[in-house]
């Protein structure tokens, strides 16, 4: 006799929790209503997460990549520890899910931690998840303008703070 419960198995998506339960070459995809198993996804196909492709690929800027490093610019990530020590764990506007990014340069919008009363709840660095803003780089401060931007030094001059405030209405505008 032939046993043919592997060739159902393969072609019937079963319920799952994690990708655990879906076996080698699938991950489990969650959505409103249930959780189901779906066979891993080629290189270059759109992905939000590593587990949806196939081998060793990972999933950056929303696409399965081979050659890859987690923790590089574009990664998946769920807290600030998946990445490298100069980016930062955010959610990219256009892919709708957090990635390694960049912190910002000088006159970019960023997360000042004084300005959150979220960031001052937290329960360390470690446990950090994924922030709407980067902190700043390097020496650069998170300044609040009516809207938070990187800026040199925590106490820039008057002229510095109406110059910066003046751009960002232009680039408003």
């Amino acid at each position: 006799t032939v046993d043919s419960s592997n060739d159902l198995e393969n072609r019937v998506d079963h319920g799952c929790i994690s990708d655990d339960d879906c076996g080698k070459g699938r991950y489990c995809l969650h959505d409103p209503h249930n959780a189901k198993c779906l066979p891993c996804k080629a290189l270059d196909m759109s992905c939000t997460k590593d587990a949806e492709c196939c081998g060793e690929q990972l999933c950056v800027w929303g696409q399965c990549s081979q050659n890859a490093t987690k923790g590089e610019a574009g990664s998946t990530c769920q807290y600030q520890t998946d990445c490298s020590p100069d980016l930062c764990c955010a959610f990219h506007n256009v892919l709708l899910f957090p990635v390694c990014s960049a912190k910002p340069i000088e006159r970019e919008r960023c997360f000042g931690a004084s300005n959150h009363l979220t960031e001052l709840l937290s329960w360390g660095p470690q446990d950090e998840g994924p922030r709407k803003y980067c902190p700043c780089a390097g020496d650069l401060h998170c300044q609040d303008l009516g809207g938070s931007m990187c800026l040199k030094g925590e106490d820039s001059s008057e002229e510095d703070l109406a110059d910066t405030l003046y751009s960002e209405i232009d680039y408003i505008l």
